[in-house]
């Protein structure tokens, strides 16, 4: 089957060791990870996409079902099974989630609880580590 061109694109990214010092493959090549958000939008997205949107490549990511490996925003770290360093081959397993799971989501996420509650317990995690 056909690899979405939005996969193709990403993994030509963090495969290509020109960017390496803004972002490629974690040292397993598990995952991938930006170092510097701010130059990886400017300098590096707009080579392969018609935009230099972090948030928007981002929602790409997680449209593919790929996951951030921490809460915290400043660490860019992103994990799906199929997307490992020198594994080209796997990429056809990479689907983009059909529009009810997406709708399944975000029902999840409009939920009141939820994000207060993630906040709430990740700031208190928070507070545990700094003390």
């Amino acid at each position: 089957s056909r690899v979405p061109g939005f996969i193709s694109k990403t993994f030509d990214i963090f495969s290509n060791q020109n960017h390496s010092h803004l972002c490629g493959w974690s040292g397993t090549g598990g995952t991938i990870v930006i170092h510097k958000i701010t130059e990886f939008a400017s300098v590096v997205l707009p080579k392969y996409f018609k935009h230099s949107n972090y948030a928007s490549f981002v929602r790409q990511l997680n449209m593919y079902d790929f996951h951030k490996t921490v809460a915290n925003p400043q660490i860019a770290e992103f994990h799906h099974p199929s997307f490992l360093k020198n594994r080209r081959d796997l990429l056809h397993n990479i689907k983009r989630k059909s529009r009810r799971d997406g709708a399944e989501t975000k029902q999840v996420a409009t939920q009141p609880t939820t994000p207060c509650t993630q906040t709430h317990t990740q700031n208190a995690h928070d507070l545990r580590l700094s003390t």
